[in-house]
């Protein structure tokens, strides 16, 4: 009997060609599929540090999902994050495999917009959606300001087809290749930010914004996967050590395409409610203190301040929410060994994996999502 209707699994290929990796991982993540549990999401990360490798590398796993999924075809991404290993090694491929399980009263569709494949999930008196939309499955310009355009754009359409609005979103994960970089003065992540602010003013958000993550991926320029739902009993989560996000000030903001530089639109947390159960989204959480970086503290320490910072988050919904899952993001390889010891310290039986990945801010060493849940 499973005891929460949301969970995680991951595992990395360490031998074969890029196919055979896939293959393997895709398989082991179908045999945790039975009548009532189901693969929503997979996320492929990759080593590939250029584009062309990484259309080749999607090429293949569409190839390789049409043949596993001839009718359940589940969301997919390919995220261009290279999996590491506690020796340092990198895997040719890891998977984060996103299981639902369903109750007697809830069905699952499995649906398409033209490439883009998406997964609906539907109840009595709620509805849920999962999706992404990325290089992987749309035709995007060299740009990423006009990538931006067109995958929000995209998610918007998908969105109104079936009937959720947009502030329905609960959790969602920006993918932002050179996170850090300036095309023509301006920042990618804050040009991301900026389309992300527009996208959002379609809507009020009473309730507060999703949970998300802003990463950095070495390829395959803007991917945005998302959670949505309606009817969901939710509600967003601040941390009284950090400012929110979507209240920074302009002093920690970068140059973007607007005058004034949007705010992130996130919440640090969001805790959703199934039938008595609560799973805390928590969204890629960084050693930052106010709206301050801890730029001065090595790997190791901004963990532990990062692992602080998301025990305030999981300790609003209950003293026994505790971690099941996480993705831990390391800047620099020769980091991984300290930030595994203090990872794997604090949460044990947690399923982690780790990439290389850079992050928002270029002091910023690492970052860590969670998925938390509590009874």
């Amino acid at each position: 009997m499973w005891e929460y209707s949301y969970f995680i699994r991951t595992d990395v290929a360490r031998s074969g060609d890029i196919y055979e990796c896939a293959e393997k991982l895709t398989d082991r993540m179908i045999c945790e599929e039975s009548a009532d549990v189901v693969l929503t999401r997979l996320v492929y990360f990759t080593d590939a540090t250029d584009n062309e490798t990484f259309r080749e590398i999607a090429r293949l796993i569409t190839r390789l999902l049409a043949d596993r999924f001839p009718e359940r075809y589940p969301v997919w991404s390919l995220v261009a994050q290279r999996p590491l290993e506690a020796d340092l090694a990198a895997g040719h491929l890891a998977v984060e495999a996103h299981y639902y399980v369903l109750s007697p009263r809830q069905t699952i569709r499995y649906e398409s917009f033209g490439e883009v494949h998406y997964v609906v999930v539907e109840g009595e008196s709620s509805r849920e959606l999962f999706l992404s939309v990325g290089p992987h499955n749309s035709w995007l310009p060299e740009c990423v300001p006009a990538q931006a355009e067109i995958i929000f754009g995209r998610v918007a359409e998908i969105l109104h087809r079936e009937s959720f609005p947009v502030n329905s979103i609960q959790r969602q994960w920006n993918y932002v290749e050179g996170i850090t970089r300036t095309t023509h003065g301006c920042q990618h992540y804050q040009t991301l930010n900026d389309a992300r602010s527009e996208f959002y003013a379609l809507e009020p958000w009473p309730d507060g914004y999703p949970a998300a993550t802003g990463i950095g991926v070495a390829a395959g320029g803007i991917t945005v996967d998302l959670n949505a739902a309606v009817g969901a009993v939710s509600r967003a989560i601040d941390n009284p050590l950090q400012c929110a996000a979507h209240v920074y000030s302009e002093r920690v903001l970068r140059p973007g395409d607007r005058a004034v530089p949007s705010t992130p639109k996130f919440e640090r947390a969001r805790v959703v409610e199934y039938d008595g159960c609560y799973l805390c989204h928590v969204s890629g959480t960084a050693a930052i203190r106010r709206e301050e970086s801890l730029a001065h503290a090595d790997a190791a320490l901004q963990t532990k301040v990062t692992i602080e910072n998301i025990a305030q988050l999981t300790v609003q919904v209950s003293e026994s929410c505790c971690v099941r899952s996480a993705r831990v993001y390391v800047k620099r390889v020769e980091d991984m060994g300290a930030v595994e010891q203090v990872v794997t310290a604090f949460y044990p039986e947690a399923d982690l994996l780790f990439v290389q990945a850079d992050v928002c801010r270029p002091e910023l060493l690492v970052e860590i999502e969670a998925l938390a849940v509590a009874q």
